[in-house]
């Protein structure tokens, strides 16, 4: 999600009704109790929402920004770091350094959000 797109729902959310919201059943209404719970909860819940997948995006980039300057790695052997094979593809060489597949898949991992 784009900081443009948390811009827009954030407008959105912002130009609603603060407050607690209440919702009433009435004959002609489609919606059920767990509808309505969910709408009622909205105007809490998607602000808090917003903090927090910019605080996660933030977490996530200054991970990455600590990745690309690190020169120490978990483990000194590729035998020590076959585990991240299922992460990255670190045997397109006979022995490839260590350092090396560990730091591809950290920067990976990090970029698609899996850590």
């Amino acid at each position: 999600m784009t900081e443009n797109e948390l811009n827009e729902i954030e407008a959105r959310a912002n130009k609603t009704t603060s407050g607690k919201w209440v919702f009433y059943y009435s004959s002609e209404s489609t919606l059920n109790n767990d509808d309505m719970d969910f709408l009622a909860h909205c105007r809490k819940d998607v602000p808090a929402l917003i903090a927090e997948v910019r605080q996660l995006k933030a977490e996530r980039d200054a991970l990455l920004d600590e990745f690309n300057k690190t020169e120490s790695y978990p483990c000194e052997t590729y035998d020590e770091c076959k585990y991240l094979d299922d992460y990255v593809d670190c045997r397109k060489e006979e022995t490839p350094p260590a350092k090396n597949c560990w730091l591809e898949w950290a920067r990976k991992s990090v970029l698609n959000g899996s850590i």
